[in-house]
């Protein structure tokens, strides 16, 4: 560590042009006091003024008197707070790797190039600078951005290294913006329609870096970017031809294709699969409604035939009594409403064997269209990606119609063998009956 002298200071004090610059750099200076008591300086008059790489923990107030300083550089010291920057003709100010954790209102309408970069900012005051043109606040710890409506010349802006999640201030505020770096940041590739959005308000930007955000992983990020800001000729550090756009929509083409097949496929065979479930739902529901109707039937069937062979028992008796010669008290009108009762019973047996024959193939029918058409759109994607959907779709509705007709078809027959028996023993019945 050391001071100041005069030695030292008119070894560093140098003529430019009309005005002074004083170059301190890495002299490990602790403080630039007592500067204003030698009397060979001229603190108006000095332009230039250079003490980085030293010790300093403020910015004195011997500064805010230098009324012509133009370039103030006090990177690489111990600063944590800047305060009474009040230099009406500044034009440069770095204070790069500091230990600054806010930045105040600085009164500088001159200013066009402000560095501070790596330090510990947090809060970045909205600004007046109309005449900035270069924005340094990368290394910082910012997690949102600055209100950028009084910085509306700025040509380029670094906002590097920080914790920011959205740039969404940048929209229609910086028309001239010709550089944007925002790479290692923590932009969310949700962000991804909102930042193009921003691109296309920025009209003048050639240059942009976004890489190592979450942001970089969406599919096809890149030409994404390229179609919102067309004027791009670099973009993460590739400078942008039209061979390589080209490159980018084949590849975006290509991954594109892939992923369409791929989805058809996947989609395509668990579809498959949940159709194949749904069939067998559909055919054990058939099957236990067909066994519920069959239950109500045969008990209504075992009625009707119990109050059939009544009736015939009762017949038989009346014959063999007649045969003997006995007397039968029987008139004319029982037996016909014996007769009637059996032929109306037999008629309804019939119309409902045939209802619920009718309502069973519709219902069947109904199932297995509805399923055939609950995913059409998906077969027809994967037969499209497969090249020859005729045959393929011709193929799979074979295959599942002949699956669900020969379980039916041989139930139906079984049904029919015994219907018929049962319609004979009746028939021959009726004509005892008739007889």
């Amino acid at each position: 560590m050391s001071k100041l002298t005069q030695e030292k200071l008119k070894e560093n004090y140098k003529l430019k042009g009309e005005k002074f610059l004083i170059d301190l750099s890495s002299e490990q200076l602790l403080s630039i006091q007592p500067i204003e008591k030698f009397t060979f300086i001229k603190i108006d008059m000095i332009s230039e003024l250079y003490v980085s790489s030293n010790n300093l923990r403020s910015i004195e107030e011997i500064v805010s008197y230098m009324l012509s300083l133009q370039i103030l550089d006090m990177s690489l010291n111990l600063i944590k707070s800047i305060q009474n920057i009040d230099l009406p003709v500044l034009e440069s100010l770095n204070l790069n790797t500091n230990q600054l954790q806010d930045v105040p209102k600085l009164v500088t309408p001159k200013l066009k190039r402000l560095d501070l970069s790596n330090n510990r900012i947090g809060v970045f005051s909205e600004q007046q600078l109309p005449q900035l043109d270069t924005l340094n606040l990368s290394g910082n710890k910012l997690t949102f951005l600055p209100q950028m409506d009084g910085m509306n010349r700025l040509l380029t802006l670094d906002l590097s290294r920080n914790n920011l999640t959205s740039i969404s201030r940048l929209l229609d505020k910086l028309p001239y913006l010709q550089n944007l770096y925002v790479q290692y940041n923590q932009i969310p590739g949700e962000y991804m329609d909102e930042l193009t959005v921003v691109l296309q308000s920025l009209v003048s930007l050639t240059k942009l870096d976004l890489k190592k955000n979450p942001v970089c992983s969406i599919e096809s990020y890149e030409l994404k970017l390229l179609k919102a800001r067309p004027s791009l000729r670099v973009l993460d550090n590739l400078e942008i031809s039209e061979n390589v756009i080209i490159n980018m929509e084949q590849i975006d083409k290509r991954q594109q294709y892939d992923q369409i097949v791929g989805m058809a496929k996947d989609n395509y065979m668990q579809w498959m699969s949940e159709r194949e479930q749904a069939r067998r739902d559909i055919l054990n529901t058939l099957t236990k409604q067909k066994e519920m109707v069959n239950e109500v039937f045969d008990n209504k069937w075992y009625e009707s035939i119990e109050e059939m062979n009544n009736f015939f028992d009762f017949i038989q008796d009346f014959e063999r009594r007649k045969l003997k010669g006995q007397d039968i008290d029987v008139d004319l009108e029982t037996l016909q409403q014996w007769r009637q009762k059996i032929i109306q019973s037999e008629n309804m047996r019939v119309q409902t064997m045939q209802m619920i024959a009718m309502q069973q193939q519709r219902n069947r029918d109904q199932a297995i269209n509805n399923q055939l058409s609950t995913k059409n759109m998906l077969e027809k994607l994967y037969d499209i990606a497969l090249n020859d959907p005729d045959i393929w779709r011709d193929l799979k509705r074979k295959q599942f119609d002949d699956g669900s007709r020969q379980p039916s078809q041989q139930k139906d027959r079984t049904k029919s063998s015994n219907d018929s028996q049962q319609d004979m023993t009746g028939r021959s019945r009726m004509s005892r009956f008739n007889k």
